[in-house]
């Protein structure tokens, strides 16, 4: 058998939504998943079991910056990547690092109604806007 495509998924936490896809990738014996989160957890979400290790063991990578989980993704530039949001900074770091080195990848944005002013929310939007990548959203606010 050929060597299995790895799909890298990075989020800043795990949630039920995000679970459900994570879950049908993991069933398709095509491809290898490297789960990838900033934090495990979060006390503002209700959830009552550990969503980060649900169906896979993850990786937590922190919220300050992680240069050996930044290189690792500038490194494995044959893996594909799947990014969810940019509510952590090394996500942040990445867009701007595929950007620059024309890197493949997707982008999820699940905050449909997101409507704050930021200079990160600028930069990223325009990055993501020219970037290589396909992006994945729902909710009004995040098309537009």
């Amino acid at each position: 058998m050929a060597n299995k495509l790895t799909i890298n998924v990075i989020q800043n936490l795990p949630t039920p939504h995000n679970n459900v896809l994570l879950k049908y990738l993991l069933r398709d014996k095509r491809f290898k998943v490297n789960l990838w989160y900033a934090k495990g957890s979060d006390s503002k979400y209700p959830w009552k079991k550990n969503l980060a290790n649900q169906y896979k063991k993850s990786m937590i990578f922190g919220t300050k910056i992680n240069l050996k989980f930044i290189l690792y993704c500038l490194k494995n530039r044959n893996e594909k990547y799947f990014i969810t949001g940019a509510g952590n900074l090394n996500a942040f770091i990445l867009y701007i690092l595929f950007f620059l080195f024309g890197f493949k990848y997707n982008h999820w944005r699940d905050l449909p109604n997101e409507k704050i002013f930021s200079l990160k929310n600028f930069i990223r939007n325009k990055i993501l806007l020219s970037s290589n990548n396909k992006i994945f959203t729902h909710g009004k606010e995040a098309v537009n």
